[in-house]
Parts: structure tokens; C-alpha cells; sequence
């Protein structure tokens, strides 16, 4: 897959790919010219794109040429205006796969003599995918350079996809909750109550996906409740932290190369000898990591369903402070030890809920846990109250 956005780029990003040989592989192709309109171009395309519907998603570049498996030649694409091309193509992909695959889209790159084109194609979680063009019909697989058909194992397993790698992505995120609080994180935390944010795509459950950890640093990880973060790569990926003198770790934000994110920072203050867990800093950490890790998994070209979830975790003799005061009035405590909150399904990454429609209904439910009747970080009209940082 492109490193950039399709969107963003220009004739010179074509030119460096065949500057550096770019090379093909299961997430890219090279194809000098656009599908043909007879009933076997139109079954060809339907089949490159639902080969990748079938993988883990990916990009067809037109305008390209190919040699050897790596980009040789910009060609740029004439004879048909990219408006027309794009509405072709796109009613070959709606007409010749089922089931009809989402978020499927063309992005043509003007040229000073033409036009190259970008098709990109998201990871999906509905299929198997068939080619239906001219009667046939075909379970494609992109499969590194090739295409391949499914076999009887694939199919069979790829019918029950998307349930199974929800499932692996729940005990994922059940481990690491476990892991957490048997203080097993990526260095000792500071005593008492922390913050666990987690984001796992489906796709981070497929053994084929993998993200490149070395195409970030700590910046992507910044937010307004974390806008100071160190940088490190480990086995597992690349973290972001930030430490407070010898007390143990404050923060820190790990992207594990599969793709999957998570956050925990610590949650708790002292004022007078009260232990008080802030509930604005809490809900201000959920709420960033929301938005950050869509970020992020923009970046990394994430798409498909996903997991978010959130937990308040070691809370004992910690009140929750309900208000920036924190007053003996403001303080309640949980009648448990561990909250960990209901998990947010999202059905595409690419096109998830805003943060305030996501979040709120969790952060309404920790209130709840705490014997209140809703989150008083939103204002009556259900606006976040934009705090300090």
C-alpha cells in the first residue's frame, strides 16, 4: 500500500516510485493502463480488486508500468477523461463483487500529458469476496505478488472471519488489562490508579498485517492531555512516554506492529491526604486517545472494524473527584476495585463516529459506575467542557 495519502499525491510522488523501483508486493500493484470495457477486462478488474477485498486491502496504481515486480515507467493515462474513468470503474465494482465491498475509491493524479490513478481498496471484515462479472464467479486472493484463488480451508475460515478475529481481538484486549494490573506494562508505573485506553483493529489479528513502526515517532502520540512524550522502539513497537522523577512511569502509548494501540497513564492525585482520582484528567485522556489513535491508524492506512475500550483500574481508596475542586462534597467512591467499561465496536475505521458520540456513552457509564447519573464533563447540551490541559 502507498505510504501517503492518495489523495495528496502529485505526478513528482509517481516519479520518485519509479525513481526507487518501487516494488509490488501484497498491498501494491503497478498496471501501466486502465481495464478495457469488454466483459473480460471488466472480470479482470473485478478480480485484481477482489483479491485484495479477499487479503488485507491495498492499492492499484494505473499509469504505471511494472518490470521485474517494481515500478519502471510512469505511462500517464489518455483517451478517457479521469471523471468517466472513475465512474466506470467504480460501477464494474459495484455490479461485479458481492457482497458490495465499502469504502472502495479512485483517486486520479493529473499530469501535465494525462492522468495516472489510484485505487484504493480497504481491508474488509464481510467477506469472502466473488467476482459475479459475466456469470462467473471467482474467490480471488491476493497472495504477495500473485493472485491465487481460495482454497476450501480459506474459504471455509473466511466465512467465519470476522467473528474470529473479534474474538482473538477481545482476549487481546482482556490480556492486556490482566497484564496491567499485575503491573506487567512496558516499565513500572507510579502506584495507584491508572488509565487504560486500548484501540485494536481487526485487522491487527491477521497474521498478514503488519505496520511500519518506523514511519512514526512520539509526535503522532501527542495530545492536548499528553503533549510531551518521549520516543523508544522495543520487540513490540514504538512507545511514547513521559516519566515523573524516580516515581515510576506517568505515561506512555505503545503501537504494536500489527497495528493495535494502547494507552495508560496514571490517575490519581493527592490533595489534603484525600487519594482522588480526577475524573477531568480521566475523561480528557479517554478522549484524546480517541482521537489520536484514528489519527494514527489514518497514517498507517488502518481500515476495517475495530475494538476501543476503557478501564479504570486499581481504584481502592481512591475517591472519584466529579469536580475540578475535588472537595470533601465532589468525592464518591466505586463499590469495586476495577472498572473496566463497556467496548466500543466501530465498524470502519475510516469512517468512525465523532469522538463526542463515541466517547460519551462510556465516560456516562463510568459516572454510573461511581452512583452518578451522567458525566459532568459535558455540559447540559452534551458539549464537552473544554478544560485546561
Amino acid at each position: 500500500m502507498l505510504a501517503r495519502d492518495p489523495s495528496a499525491l502529485s505526478a513528482a510522488d509517481l516519479d520518485e516510485l519509479v525513481r526507487t523501483n518501487a516494488g509490488e508486493g501484497q498491498t501494491l500493484e503497478f498496471k501501466q493502463q486502465l481495464p478495457g470495457t469488454t466483459k473480460d477486462d471488466k472480470f479482470e478488474f473485478a478480480k485484481d480488486v477482489c483479491a485484495m477485498l479477499n487479503a488485507t486491502g491495498g492499492d492499484i496504481v494505473y499509469g504505471i508500468a511494472e518490470a521485474r515486480g517494481a515500478a519502471s515507467k510512469v505511462m500517464p493515462l489518455t483517451g478517457e477523461s479521469s471523471d468517466a474513468a472513475t465512474r466506470r470503474l467504480l460501477q464494474v465494482i459495484d455490479t461485479g463483487i458481492e457482497p458490495r465491498p465499502v469504502g472502495i475509491r479512485a483517486y486520479p493524479i493529473p499530469m501535465s500529458d494525462g492522468y495516472a490513478m489510484v485505487i484504493r481498496v480497504p481491508a474488509q471484515m464481510d467477506g469472502p469476496y466473488r467476482v459475479t462479472v459475466d456469470d462467473r464467479n471467482r474467490f480471488p486472493l491476493r497472495n504477495n505478488t500473485h493472485t491465487t484463488e481460495l482454497t476450501y480451508d480459506q474459504l471455509r475460515s473466511a466465512f467465519d472471519r470476522t467473528a474470529t478475529l473479534a474474538e482473538k481481538a477481545a482476549r487481546v484486549r482482556d490480556h492486556r488489562i490482566e497484564q496491567t494490573l499485575m503491573g506487567r506494562t512496558w516499565q513500572p508505573m507510579m502506584k495507584g490508579p491508572v488509565a487504560l485506553v486500548q484501540l485494536i483493529p481487526l485487522m491487527s489479528m491477521s497474521e498478514r498485517r503488519r505496520v511500519d513502526v518506523s514511519s512514526l515517532d512520539a509526535e503522532a502520540f501527542r495530545t492536548k492531555s499528553l503533549p510531551s512524550l518521549s520516543s523508544a522502539r522495543n520487540l513490540d513497537g514504538l512507545v511514547g512516554f513521559a516519566k515523573l522523577r524516580d516515581e515510576g512511569l506517568f505515561a506512555y502509548v505503545m503501537l504494536y506492529r500489527n497495528g493495535a494501540l494502547s494507552s495508560v497513564r496514571t490517575a490519581r492525585m493527592t490533595i489534603d491526604d484525600r487519594k482522588v482520582i480526577p475524573s477531568t484528567t480521566v475523561a480528557a485522556h479517554f478522549r484524546d486517545s480517541y482521537m489520536s489513535f484514528l489519527k494514527i491508524a489514518g497514517l498507517l492506512n488502518l481500515s476495517g472494524p475495530a475494538i476501543f475500550s476503557c478501564a479504570v483500574l486499581n481504584t481502592d481508596d481512591y475517591a472519584f473527584g466529579f469536580s475540578q475542586q475535588y472537595t470533601e462534597r465532589s468525592l464518591v467512591f466505586a463499590d469495586r476495585s476495577h472498572i473496566v467499561l463497556p467496548e466500543l465496536w466501530i465498524d470502519r475505521l475510516d469512517a468512525a463516529p465523532d469522538v463526542d458520540v463515541a466517547v460519551k456513552p462510556i465516560l456516562d457509564v463510568l459516572w454510573e459506575a461511581f452512583d452518578m447519573p451522567a458525566c459532568t464533563e459535558y455540559d447540559t447540551s452534551g458539549m464537552w467542557r473544554d478544560h485546561p490541559p
